[in-house]
């Protein structure tokens, strides 16, 4: 275990040349005149696994949070370095969560225990389990991505810091929307061949916080598809519109396309009769890029105009943070060969803002506690109680170069959002509103509201109902019902009377001199029931 361990070490000692030199630098500066006290944070994030969280996209915010604690704090005499456990081979979420666990356990227990150390976790790197390894060795855990309550709750998860925000608060965010637009009745759609653990988690997070008492209103269904599968598309998406007009399609953008392209060409949608709310953790081509509605066919600007997408937003930053971006960039380029999107900027992503905060937020932390103990006369596993450190972040603000930090009540962040609608002129998705997660509010652009859109004439409820059969379609049904009943009962009487009518005179006359009731000609008949009529006649 620990030869890849060792192997993942040099990896990174090569390619952080110049990193290792400036601390060298910094050792030897301040050795001669300040102690110094070790602090390490130990990363479980994975490296080869196809999400946003993952090493490629967020280890240069560990890098530099580790660079800028070092220069910031070198007077204090705090040293501090990241430990990147991972193995290189693993490429699905399943194998990087199994590993990650042993990997931390071998690793705390030979080389970390009784030493200050913190833990930072991610999706599919062991993010369900280590708030409770964390617990159980009383260490500070910050995750990266975003995390269910159960692994940030006081009682069962004491040391857990969601920096990414909650499920639960992204789908309070889908419920202030639906509250704003007025729309009750929401079907979620969910792509079951993703991987993705965000679709799957929020698929559960929206009903879960509507069986509270406060969204009791509110009709929540969902239905699962596959999209390589056309009939579980066409049945999810049918027995959807039996139920609402609005949808929350998790899935990745390309598939939700190809959905939508489906319901219409199928003809069980009619677009601008419902709203398509897509929603993504992040603004990264793993998940499908917004630009994928760019230059849209005029065939599918019905369905495009019909769209919201949700994603995730940085929010405020400092003064410093354009700097500090174009240092993660350049990060990313050299030590990991990864790119962003045209117009993404790294700040924008909680993943990687997220993941340099944590580093800034657990130094800052211990230095706060190093300053009271300049004697060492508390041990360094006192001085880092997880429980501890993590109380005294409740309730509080913190100024990193990113921008503001704030740590709720119960160690969470609450996310900000970005809602994109198709503008059909430019044809492309355009920002029309910012969900503020302090105010619990939607902020929209320009002066607008969400009725300047056309998502937001769509009713909740259709006038006829979702069946088609009520308000005012129903008394033209029930005009229907009035005619066709009587005519059916009228038909059930008379009927057998003409057939024996008919039949009389079959037996009087024959069917030869009965031409007006039956011709061959006239009525198409085949063959076969000419040759089986005239062998009857014969008999």
């Amino acid at each position: 275990m620990f030869g890849v361990l060792r192997d993942v070490t040099v990896f990174f000692a090569c390619s952080k040349t110049i990193s290792r030199i400036f601390n060298v630098f910094f050792s030897f500066a301040f050795s001669s005149s300040v102690a110094a006290f070790d602090l390490e944070l130990i990363s479980t994030i994975p490296y080869n696994i196809s999400l946003g969280v993952a090493l490629p996209w967020t280890g240069a915010g560990l890098d530099l949070g580790q660079e800028s604690v070092r220069r910031r704090y070198a007077s204090s005499g705090l040293n501090l370095t990241v430990t990147f456990l991972y193995r290189p081979e693993d490429r699905s979420c399943d194998d990087a969560n199994a590993n990650a666990m042993l990997l931390l356990t071998e690793y705390y227990n030979r080389r970390a225990a009784n030493r200050c150390v913190a833990i930072i976790s991610s999706a599919c790197g062991g993010h369900a389990l280590t708030p409770y390894l964390a617990r159980e060795w009383n260490v500070l855990l910050f995750t990266n991505s975003l995390v269910t309550n159960a692994a940030i709750n006081p009682q069962s998860t004491p040391t857990a810091i969601g920096m990414a925000g909650t499920y639960d608060g992204f789908a309070l965010a889908l419920f202030k929307l639906f509250r704003y637009f007025g729309w009750f009745h929401v079907t979620l759609l969910q792509d079951s061949s993703a991987a993705t653990e965000f679709y799957w988690e929020t698929f559960k997070a929206v009903p879960s916080l509507a069986a509270r008492s406060e969204y009791s209103n509110f009709t929540i269904d969902g239905f699962r598809f596959n999209i390589s599968e056309l009939q579980t598309v066409k049945d999810a998406v049918s027995m959807a519109a039996q139920r609402s007009r609005i949808f929350v399609i998790l899935a990745n953008t390309a598939v939700v396309i190809r959905l939508l392209r489906t319901a219409k060409e199928n003809g069980i949608i009619v677009p601008r009769d419902y709203v398509f709310i897509v929603f993504q953790p992040l603004r990264q081509a793993v998940y499908g890029s917004i630009t994928l509605f760019d230059n849209a066919a005029d065939k599918d600007l019905d369905l495009f105009d019909s769209v919201i997408f949700l994603t995730t937003y940085g929010g405020v930053k400092s003064n410093g943070s354009d700097a500090l971006e174009e240092r993660i960039l350049e990060r990313q380029r050299n030590g990991y060969r990864t790119i962003l999107e045209p117009g993404i900027k790294p700040l924008d992503l909680f993943s990687i803002r997220e993941t340099y905060n944590s580093v800034e937020l657990f130094a800052a932390l211990v230095n706060e506690t190093f300053a009271y103990n300049h004697d060492h006369s508390v041990s360094a596993t006192r001085m880092c109680d997880g429980r501890k450190l993590l109380d005294s972040t409740l309730n509080r603000t913190f100024q990193f170069l990113s921008g503001l930090v704030d740590i709720h009540a119960d160690g969470s962040r609450y996310a900000d959002l970005l809602l994109f609608t198709f503008d059909k002129q430019l044809r492309t998705m355009q920002v029309a509103a910012r969900y503020n997660s302090s105010t619990e509010k939607y902020v929209w652009s320009l002066n607008q509201t969400g009725a300047n859109f056309t998502i937001g004439q769509v009713s909740d409820v259709p006038a006829c109902g979702f069946a088609g059969l009520d308000g005012p379609c129903q008394a033209r049904n029930d005009l229907m019902v009035r005619l066709v009943v009587p005519l059916a009962c009228l038909a059930l009487v008379l009927g057998p009377i003409v057939i024996f009518v008919l039949y009389r005179i079959k037996q009087l006359t024959g069917w030869d001199d009965l031409w007006w009731v039956l011709s061959e000609t006239g009525l198409g008949a085949s063959n076969i029931i000419h040759n089986a009529k005239s062998e009857w006649i014969r008999r």
